[in-house]
């Protein structure tokens, strides 16, 4: 994956602070860690509520986000991760996409993409 194709490469922590900045169009967005490892891919039919959802449900401040949440079991989650988004048209095809390639490569889904 490509991610100079994507804007962003924010912290967690500094999501919150960026949100205004995310588009309100559909888009994916990926999260790696420290290690520029792919941990999350996800999808927003509004890239910047998604966002949003996403720290809040990190922040224990919301319950609309269960996708990725085996994200934040991980140490240094807020500061070693980076989300970097890319607005497309049909956001639920690129997210599919995008994970069926990284199973392909990696013989397994990310980290947080994985149900229990």
């Amino acid at each position: 994956m490509n991610l100079l194709q994507y804007q962003g490469g924010i912290s967690l922590r500094e999501l919150d602070r960026h949100l205004r900045r995310v588009p309100v169009s559909p888009g994916v967005y990926v999260v790696t860690n420290d290690e520029k490892e792919i941990i999350y891919i996800g999808k927003g039919l509004n890239l910047r509520n998604r966002l949003r959802q996403l720290v809040r449900y990190g922040q224990r401040l919301g319950t609309n986000h269960k996708g990725g949440r085996k994200m934040w079991t991980m140490q240094g989650i807020w500061d070693d991760s980076r989300v970097f988004y890319r607005v497309v048209a049909d956001a639920r095809a690129e997210e599919k996409k995008l994970i069926l390639a990284y199973e392909r490569e990696h013989k397994q889904l990310p980290f947080a993409n994985k149900y229990h």
